[in-house]
């Protein structure tokens, strides 16, 4: 069972891993169709702003601070760090996972359950409403967004 639910996490993790990277390169194609729209900076650019900080905060507690990345340099777990922590403890142990493997997992799921709601909060309402907002203010198209609707009259 143990085995059973690293792979289950491994398999969720990675999606994660892609669905925030995508939205993080999804932002900075924002960033330039938002430049290019006639509406002044204002209320858009902070949202915009807001939204791409969230996102390195989410990055960070997925990955780690990225200047604390390096070999030696202490930094606090991060839930895919707990994960591989888990792993270890079938992969190089004969003995099967210890209660600090089995606590190590409890603790990924946990704050890997938290991740996952804040990005979808940002992926699924935050982005797409500030993509519809700048649209309304004259955004040019951007690649993934419905196809405006031509008015013929």
């Amino acid at each position: 069972n143990f085995w059973q639910e690293i792979a289950r996490l491994q398999r969720t993790f990675s999606a994660a891993s892609t669905a925030l990277a995508n939205a993080l390169k999804r932002v900075e194609k924002v960033k330039i169709v938002l430049e290019r729209t006639p509406a002044h900076p204002g209320k858009l650019d902070t949202r915009l702003h807001d939204i791409r900080q969230a996102l390195l905060e989410l990055d960070e507690r997925f990955h780690g601070n990225r200047s604390k990345r390096q070999v030696g340099e202490k930094r606090d777990p991060t839930f895919n760090d707990r994960l591989n922590f888990a792993f270890s403890g079938i992969r190089y142990s004969t003995y099967g996972p210890t209660p600090s493997h089995e606590k190590s997992l409890e603790i990924a799921e946990s704050e890997y359950l938290t991740f996952k709601t804040e990005l979808d909060r940002i992926t699924l309402e935050q982005l797409p409403a500030l993509e519809k907002d700048m649209q309304a203010a004259g955004a040019p198209w951007l690649e993934g967004q419905e196809i405006p609707v031509l008015d013929l009259e």
